[in-house]
């Protein structure tokens, strides 16, 4: 028969092995539930807010939905990147459309017509206000200053002329979209 090894049955070394399993274990199980309880609440808050843009998303379609004229600002126009210095505008607040903000929903208001939605000034680091046209809300990129040789243009919504084609139906003709 072998030698009994001496480690084999030394009290001491079966201690620390002892608590080195208990140690290992302890972590283990409060590794695992500290994930538990994040993963819960992360779920947790993240259907609240769902829940909360879901029924902001219902009262502003029932507000909407509420309104028998929807087009209050005034005409909808497809606009390229440069009309500006043709029709003797300037931009009163925020920025005219360019060639990335034309091709989303983005709208620059005339005067008047944002007199008309009391919105006066965009302000930077503010959230930008939004305008519901055809099916869908565009934000407000900018204001126009008022505008003698076009009073259309000062009553007007203007959209980048891809965002019309994509979003509203524009064919290119000239219309109002």
């Amino acid at each position: 028969m072998a030698a009994d090894s001496p480690w084999r049955h030394s009290l001491k070394i079966r201690l620390l092995g002892g608590t080195i399993l208990v140690a290992i274990c302890s972590i283990t199980a409060t590794a695992w539930l500290s994930v538990q309880g994040t993963a819960g609440s992360i779920q947790q808050e993240r259907g609240q807010e769902l829940a909360t843009d879901a029924h902001i998303y219902d009262t502003l379609l029932g507000y909407a939905a509420t309104q028998p004229n929807r087009d209050a600002a005034g005409p909808v126009l497809a606009a390229r990147t440069d009309p500006l210095p043709v029709i003797g505008a300037k931009i009163g607040s925020g920025t005219f459309l360019d060639q990335a903000t034309g091709s989303f929903p983005a709208a620059v208001l005339g005067d008047k017509a944002a007199t008309r939605l009391g919105i006066t000034e965009l302000r930077p680091g503010e959230p930008k206000p939004q305008v519901w046209l055809g099916d869908q809300w565009f934000v407000v990129v900018g204001i126009l200053d008022a505008i003698p040789l076009a009073p259309d243009v000062e009553r007007a919504v203007l959209v980048g002329w891809d965002a019309a084609r994509t979003r509203l139906g524009f064919d290119g003709h000239p219309t109002v979209v």
